[in-house]
């Protein structure tokens, strides 16, 4: 699947429909089974619109176990047209992959820095208000039952809103407002594992946060974790002006969770085949490549 998102930009999640599909002549054991060369595999979007079809093939290393399947043939469709035809002759090198992948690159359009002060700005003022009451509530809380857990979970929650509607909607709200994606350089959704090294500084200033509250016994912040957590906003500070010194607009954070913030669609062609489409029948659901009965 992701060999092909390098060959084109497709707006929806894709599925594979094995049912037609023939096998061509070429068969390896492997594992517990067996791997077969097939043709007449069909490609439809979440919208159960036709957009590709094509040959899957296959090589062993045996020297090195190494299992590696991609596409020998592959039509691409766009409102049932055919756009694009792709035929490769023996498996796809790494230099090949990240020509695709930068080809594909070429079709984001990025958000630049004064976009990108504008979102935070907006962010600010949506949640400005509900974060000051949790976080007032916490401390107080805190110093009444004389225990720091309020206070944890004030900021483990506070670090999930970040984490979260990156993993899960691509962005904040000032990001989605202002029609923008955090996504990976294939244009893909980021992993929880990425969002959570994207959203780094904000955790590492609420970690510091914690231990300074902690060891001042609910007081005002002392030294040395107030020059701490200064220096943090310092490093996010200048973390936000690198976007202003390369093509792909990343800031530190991008490049830590290796993430761009783009315009959505992710891609300035829109993609989506609506002319020719299969119906789904005999209870059959094709969900990434496996026939669900």
């Amino acid at each position: 699947m992701k060999e092909l998102l390098l060959h084109h930009s497709f707006e929806n999640k894709l599925y594979f429909d094995w049912s037609e599909s023939c096998i061509e002549g070429k068969s390896l054991h492997f594992l517990d089974g067996s791997l077969d060369r097939y043709s007449g595999i069909s490609i439809y979007d979440e919208n159960n619109e036709f957009v590709a079809d094509g040959w899957m093939d296959f090589e062993f290393d045996p020297s090195s176990n190494q299992l590696s399947v991609y596409w020998s043939f592959l039509d691409i469709y766009l409102n049932g047209q055919k756009i694009k035809s792709i035929q490769m002759d023996k498996m796809p090198t790494s230099s090949e992959n990240r020509l695709m992948e930068r080809t594909q690159e070429n079709d984001f359009i990025y958000f630049g820095f004064w976009k990108r002060v504008l979102m935070r700005i907006i962010d600010f003022g949506i949640i400005f208000i509900p974060l000051g009451l949790l976080y007032r509530f916490a401390v107080y809380e805190s110093v009444q039952m004389n225990s720091i857990l309020p206070y944890i979970l004030m900021w483990i929650v506070t670090s999930a809103y970040y984490v979260l509607t990156l993993s899960i909607f691509g962005g904040t709200p000032g990001k989605l407002i202002l029609k923008a994606k955090v996504v990976d350089h294939s244009g893909n959704q980021l992993s929880f594992y990425q969002s959570l090294l994207r959203s780094i500084f904000y955790i590492l200033y609420a970690v510091t946060m914690i231990f300074a509250f902690s060891d001042a016994n609910f007081k005002p912040i002392n030294a040395p974790f107030d020059v701490i957590a200064q220096l943090i906003g310092v490093v996010t500070i200048l973390s936000d002006l690198i976007v202003l010194f390369n093509r792909r607009k990343k800031a530190l954070h991008d490049y830590i969770a290796g993430s761009v913030v783009i315009k959505q669609p992710f891609s300035q062609k829109k993609d989506r085949a609506s002319s020719k489409k299969r119906p789904l029948s005999d209870g059959r659901d094709y969900t990434f490549g496996e026939i669900k009965r």
